[in-house]
């Protein structure tokens, strides 16, 4: 008996000292510890395409969903993306605001959107920042300075365009919000982005080569994605997207989407006060 307990002793004092090893491995050597691991873990790793498969699922006339897992060689999970793609041909595109903070949710109910996602930054005192036109008013200006890499997603004559802050033009414009930074420009990667290797809650908004819209975001609270990352994974051929802007993230990030019997709700992490909406003509 005393030999028994005297083992699982001894065995508890290896255990004991392997966790004080490692701890100190951690704190001492932080980058050897991270290397050594990854090691290890790839050594049981499948290898993984850098994105799974991307497949549109048709919902409506004008409407189609797709949800994607984007794997990252540095972590150990993937960043779940879901993507809208819809045609302005069926479907009309609004900017919605309103000084009371909402969300994606509750603003898509009140305006009988089938979808929504949050759209543009805004101050402390929750006043858009950039450009703000709805319905043709203009609800306010582009500021004279500051925001210099940002873009304007527009709609004119029922077609949405993505412009530099410096090329855009105001004649005819139905819809217009101002954001940043803009991440994809006539079929390219917009280089010298800040923080572009960030990992963060992300949204944004495309065109593709045929002009239909396409709305993306993270759908996780737990991990994010680069913009760098991001933007290899908008030029994959199989979206031929010719341009791409950023929307708020982080906190804001959030979507609502309800078609029939398709419902998706990526909650955010707080209101906000501007939206783009998506509605049936």
């Amino acid at each position: 008996m005393k030999n028994k307990n005297k083992s699982k002793k001894n065995r508890l004092w290896k255990v004991i000292f392997v966790l004080l090893l490692i701890i100190v491995s951690i704190y001492y050597y932080p980058n050897f510890y991270k290397s050594t691991a990854k090691r290890i873990y790839r050594l049981f790793q499948r290898p993984r395409a850098a994105v799974g498969i991307i497949k549109w699922s048709n919902i409506d006339q004008g409407i189609e969903s797709c949800s994607v897992t984007v794997n990252n060689p540095d972590t150990r999970f993937g960043t779940e993306l879901f993507m809208l793609r819809v045609d302005p041909k069926f479907i009309e595109t609004r900017v919605l605001y309103q000084k009371q903070l909402s969300t994606a949710q509750d603003i898509a109910r009140s305006n009988s959107a089938f979808a929504t996602i949050n759209g543009s930054f805004f101050d402390e005192q929750n006043r858009p920042l950039g450009l703000l036109i709805i319905d043709g008013d203009q609800i306010q200006r582009m500021p004279t300075s500051g925001m210099r890499n940002s873009g304007i997603f527009c709609i004119k004559h029922d077609r949405p365009i993505i412009y530099h802050r410096d090329s855009y033009l105001s004649n005819n414009t139905i819809q217009a919000i101002q954001s940043m930074p803009r991440l994809i420009h006539r079929g390219r990667a917009i280089q010298k982005l800040r923080n572009k290797d960030e990992r963060k809650r992300r949204s944004g908004i495309a065109i593709d080569s045929s002009g239909k819209i396409i709305i993306y975001i993270t759908d996780t609270h737990l991990s994010g994605i680069s913009f760098s990352d991001l933007q290899k994974f908008l030029l994959n051929p199989q979206l031929k997207i010719r341009s791409a802007l950023n929307l708020d993230g982080g906190k804001s990030s959030q979507l609502y989407f309800k078609r029939f019997e398709h419902e998706k709700h990526i909650v955010g992490l707080t209101k906000v006060p501007v939206f783009l909406g998506f509605f049936k003509k």
